[in-house]
């Protein structure tokens, strides 16, 4: 009831499942933050194909596997289906960035219909469920909105190609 209209992580939180050539780290149960956009890169490493000429979102999940980067992976989500005979129209952002989950709604109505807030922020835990809500002033919930604000900027003006910023922050 009511799939793909929230950006929590009873939806976001999907299994993937790989088979690496020549069983590679088969067994492994990793819980880290991956994106659909990392498919391709993947995909064409483990089949020894160069992405150099390309430019990728995404990245192989090999580095992901292998260790921690350097900086916190930022995997971004959002929803905005229309409102139909049940359900109110709803628009949702989310980022997560380390273990830190922000959203953003931009018509502040969740898929009930009743009003949130414009941000949220979120702590996840180790196993990338939404352990507690993180106050808005913290530093991690800051930096995790300015990088949603400045992606939901940069995804507008790809889409329209506005300039207007358009994103509210508090």
């Amino acid at each position: 009831f009511g799939h793909g209209r929230t950006l929590f992580e009873e939806q976001l939180l999907v299994p993937l499942v790989v088979k690496f050539p020549r069983s590679k780290w088969a067994g492994r149960d990793d819980y880290i933050d991956v994106s659909t956009v990392d498919l391709v890169p993947t995909i064409l490493e483990a089949a020894g194909v160069s992405t150099a000429p390309l430019v990728l979102d995404g990245l192989p999940l090999t580095a992901a596997i292998t260790g921690a980067p350097d900086t916190p992976r930022e995997v971004f989500s959002e929803v905005n289906p229309a409102a139909n005979a049940s359900s109110p129209e709803v628009d949702w952002a989310a980022l997560i960035v380390g273990p830190t989950k922000c959203l953003h709604s931009a018509n502040r109505v969740d898929n009930l219909g009743r009003e949130v807030p414009e941000w949220t922020y979120l702590q996840l835990g180790p196993e990338l469920y939404e352990e507690r809500l993180l106050a808005g002033d913290a530093a991690a919930a800051r930096d995790c909105q300015r990088r949603l604000a400045r992606w939901l900027v940069e995804a507008q003006r790809a889409r329209t190609g506005s300039t207007q910023d358009g994103v509210g922050q508090e």
